[in-house]
């Protein structure tokens, strides 16, 4: 359903914030941008 994705990509949205905080998103980044090349 559309707002089940709705709250799913909320929660990710929220963690990523969480991370961010933490200073622990720089892993998740590093991650991201190696897969993204």
């Amino acid at each position: 359903m559309a707002i089940d994705k709705l709250i799913f990509n909320l929660l990710i949205a929220i963690t990523c914030l969480a991370l961010d905080i933490c200073g622990c998103s720089h892993v998740y980044a590093t991650k991201k941008a190696t897969n993204h090349d």
